[in-house]
């Protein structure tokens, strides 16, 4: 950097004061910190991104932390499964809802008012 920069520089953090270096990009939005900070290290121009890719990169880390954090929990008991999924994958295809179909068509789905409140097969009846 050229001294003429780097002054100039230090008069902007000198007149900007607290609020140098911030930014409201994100404004409004509640942001696990943890996660936060790691999206930039796993993805350093995020924040030049538009909005909607940016928020999709934040997601995607922060979910894979999630799922880390739970198969750390869930090994702590001694648990292992094969397979993770986000159950918001089932939703987002179609998934439970095909599901809650095909257990409605074979006739093992009863409702109150609209509302499914449990089965028919295999035991008592789920309740609210």
């Amino acid at each position: 950097m050229e001294s003429a920069a780097i002054g100039s520089l230090a008069r902007d953090i000198v007149l900007a004061a607290d609020t140098y270096g911030r930014t409201d990009r994100l404004g409004g939005l509640r942001l696990n910190l943890e996660i936060a900070a790691a999206v930039p290290r796993r993805h350093p121009d995020v924040l030049a991104l538009p909005e909607s890719r940016a928020l999709a990169a934040f997601r995607a880390v922060g979910t894979a932390l999630m799922f880390d954090e739970i198969k750390t929990s869930l090994a702590a008991f001694g648990t292992h499964f094969d397979v993770y999924f986000n159950e918001k994958d089932l939703h987002d295809q179609g998934d439970l809802e095909a599901a809650v179909a095909r257990l409605r068509e074979g006739g093992h789905v009863f409702e109150d008012e609209g509302t499914p409140l449990g089965t028919r097969s295999r035991g008592p009846a789920w309740t609210r």
